[in-house]
């Protein structure tokens, strides 16, 4: 059963890694990269993943600085599209935590990486 679990982790990890790759190309090609990990829950019945994006490097800490006006309307495409498939449990810009309609409301801001934590429906 802890295999079952474990390989089904990789499935939804391997399906956030396609829906990231479909509505980000454009930015992937840019220089932007994301990085999906899972996160282990003390609640079992609740499997959280996060997407950690940003500019440069792949890496859980990017560097490079950019303007939220670059990726603004990809970025929403991408939130909109998996909150219908995921609970959306938190986005953070600039260590602040927000949901879709503020992120929708951000203005030439300056950021180094948006992360994102969800969870299965």
């Amino acid at each position: 059963m802890k295999y079952i679990k474990l390989f089904e982790g990789f499935i939804v990890e391997n399906e956030l890694n396609k829906i990231c790759d479909n509505h980000l190309a454009y930015l992937l090609d840019d220089g932007f990269n994301f990085n999906i990990d899972y996160v282990f829950s003390t609640n079992k019945e609740k499997k959280i993943y996060t997407i950690t994006f940003g500019k440069g490097k792949r890496s859980y800490r990017y560097k490079e600085k950019f303007n939220i006006s670059e990726i603004k309307d990809d970025f929403i495409s991408l939130l909109e599209i998996l909150d219908t498939k995921y609970y959306l449990e938190e986005i953070i810009v600039n260590n602040k935590s927000i949901d879709i309609k503020q992120f929708e409301q951000l203005k030439d801001l300056t950021i180094k990486s948006i992360f994102v934590k969800l969870s299965e429906k």
